[in-house]
């Protein structure tokens, strides 16, 4: 049994599922802005935010291009970790810790 569960363990494309998961955040943040509509500049706030945060994360990896485990260029800063914690301040800046705090768990 525990051979099976080794084998079928190394089928599951983990990098896949982490680019899956890297936009959960940020597409909760960005329709939360939709849901509670507490100021009509929220979308254009968060488009701005997540904007920011791609070119200086994009910018960074171009200037530092640190090769990747996988032997692939432009691996730090990750995008993964800058767009689940951009997602997870826009929250936490926007309705307070209360909703930041598991954010910031989920982007951990």
């Amino acid at each position: 049994m525990v051979f099976i569960s080794k084998i079928k363990a190394q089928n599951i494309n983990y990098e896949k599922i982490g680019d899956n998961l890297q936009m959960a955040l940020p597409v909760s943040a960005f329709a939360s802005t939709f849901i509670w509509k507490d100021n009509q500049k929220a979308p254009l706030q968060f488009i701005k935010t997540m904007g920011s945060s791609f070119i200086v994360t994009h910018s960074l990896k171009r200037i530092i291009n640190k090769e990747s485990p996988n032997g692939g260029d432009y691996s730090f800063p990750s995008g993964h970790t800058s767009a689940a914690f951009t997602g997870a301040v826009f929250i936490e800046k926007r309705y307070g810790l209360k909703a930041g705090i598991p954010a910031y768990i989920l982007a951990s």
